[in-house]
C-alpha cells in the first residue's frame, strides 16, 4: 500500500510539472554570447520522495561551428525526506578546443538507508551524513575528440547519525565519525556524441585512475580504475538504441563513499539507491527509445550488473537484473531537455523516477 501511494503521488507530480512548465525563458546578455536558462527543478524517486528547487544554466559558444565553448550549472535541491544538495559544475575549452577544464563542487545532506557491502548485502540501517566533494580536471586535446589529463578529487564526509553497533560502524574509521579522501590521477576522455542531452549517435568513453594516499590529505590509501563506455544508434527515424558498459576496480581501504554503487534512477533502475556497494563492480544496460506522438516519447530499457571485493569474486549466478519502461516529456520544442518518467523493476523491488535527463 506505501508504494502504491507514492506511485500516486509520483503520478501526480508529472501533472503538475507538466501544468506549471518547463517552458522557461532564456535570456541572452546583448553583445557577450551568454545565453542564461533559469529552470525550476522538480523531480520524484522512490529513494527521495518528491523534491524540487532551482537550476541555473550558462552557456556561452553553444552552437557546433563555435569553438572554446564553456557551460555552468548550479543547482539547490530540498526533497521529501529532508535531503539537501547544493551543487555547481563547468566545462571550459580554451584554445581552440586544444585544452578543457573541469570542475565540480558540491554539499550533500543525505538521510540515507545502508544495505551492507557485497553482492549478498542484507541489512537495512538508516544513517545520515554531510558530505562536501570538490573535482578538478585539466584536460588537452590528444586526437580528434580524445582528450587526456589529469585530475584531482576531495571528499569530505561527516556521519552526523548511525547506529554505532550496527554493520556500517565497521566503515566509519575517521577521527570524530569522519572520513577524508584525497585523490589524484589521470583521466582519457573520447566524445563523438551528437548531443550532450539526448544523443542519436556516436560514442562516450571516460577513463579514470586515481589514488589516494595519506601524503596529500587522504584519511585511507587505495586506487581505483572506473570506465564508462556508450554508444548510441539511429535505427530508424527518430528511433534510438542506447548501450552502455561501466566498471570499477578498487584496491586497498576504499572507504564506503567511494565504493561502486549499483541501483537507483541511472544504473539498473528498479532496486533503491546503493542497494548494492563494493570495490569493484561491473554493470551494462541498453535502452531504446520510439517516438509516440509530438513532444510524446517512449523507452523500454534493461540492465545487469553485480559487485563484489575484485573481479575474480564475479559469478554468473550472482549477477543481479533489472528492466522496465518509461516515458519522455519534450515541453520545449526548442530544447533536447525531457521529463523523464521511469518505472523500473526487480526480483526484490521496483522503483519510480521523475526527473530530467536520460539516465545515460
Amino acid at each position: 500500500m506505501k508504494k502504491l501511494v507514492e506511485s500516486v503521488k509520483g503520478l501526480t507530480f508529472v501533472i503538475l510539472l507538466f501544468m506549471g512548465g518547463f517552458v522557461y525563458p532564456e535570456t541572452q546578455e546583448r553583445g557577450t554570447g551568454w545565453i542564461l536558462t533559469p529552470l525550476p527543478l522538480a523531480f520524484y524517486t522512490s529513494d527521495t520522495g518528491i523534491a524540487g528547487g532551482a537550476l541555473l544554466v550558462a552557456e556561452r559558444g553553444n552552437e557546433p561551428s563555435d569553438s572554446d565553448p564553456l557551460f555552468i550549472q548550479t543547482a539547490a535541491t530540498y526533497t521529501q525526506k529532508h535531503q539537501v544538495e547544493l551543487s555547481a559544475l563547468f566545462q571550459g575549452d580554451f584554445s581552440d578546443n586544444t585544452y578543457r577544464l573541469q570542475g565540480e563542487v558540491g554539499f550533500f545532506n543525505t538521510p540515507s538507508l545502508f544495505y551492507g557491502v557485497g553482492p549478498e548485502a542484507e541489512v537495512e540501517e538508516e544513517y545520515e551524513e554531510l558530505k562536501t566533494n570538490f573535482e578538478l580536471l585539466g584536460l588537452r586535446k590528444v586526437w580528434k575528440q580524445l582528450y587526456g589529463g589529469m585530475l584531482y578529487k576531495l571528499d569530505f564526509v561527516d556521519y552526523t547519525a548511525y547506529e554505532t553497533d550496527g554493520a556500517i560502524a565497521q566503515y566509519i574509521l575517521g577521527p570524530e565519525n569522519t572520513v577524508r579522501t584525497s585523490n589524484l590521477g589521470m583521466v582519457l576522455q573520447w566524445d563523438s556524441r551528437s548531443s550532450m542531452v539526448f544523443p542519436r549517435s556516436g560514442s562516450y568513453l571516460e577513463l579514470r585512475s586515481y589514488w589516494a594516499d595519506a601524503g596529500w590529505g587522504s584519511d585511507s590509501d587505495y586506487y581505483l580504475v572506473r570506465s564508462d563506455m556508450r554508444s548510441y544508434y539511429s535505427l530508424f527515424p527518430q528511433t534510438i538504441l542506447a548501450v552502455q558498459a561501466l566498471g570499477t576496480y578498487g584496491h586497498g581501504d576504499i572507504p564506503l563513499h567511494k565504493m561502486a554503487e549499483l541501483g537507483g534512477l541511472r544504473v539498473l533502475r528498479g532496486y533503491p539507491y546503493s542497494r548494492y556497494r563494493d570495490k569493484s563492480s561491473y554493470a551494462l544496460q541498453s535502452e531504446l527509445r520510439v517516438p509516440i506522438y509530438g513532444m510524446l516519447r517512449g523507452t523500454v530499457f534493461a540492465s545487469a550488473g553485480q559487485v563484489g571485493s575484485s573481479p575474480e569474486d564475479f559469478r554468473f549466478s550472482a549477477t543481479m537484473i533489472a528492466g522496465g519502461a518509461g516515458l519522455r516529456i519534450r515541453p520545449n520544442p526548442g530544447s533536447d531537455v525531457q521529463i523523464r518518467l521511469d518505472v523500473g523493476f526487480s526480483p526484490d523491488s521496483f522503483g519510480i523516477y521523475i526527473t530530467l535527463l536520460e539516465a545515460f
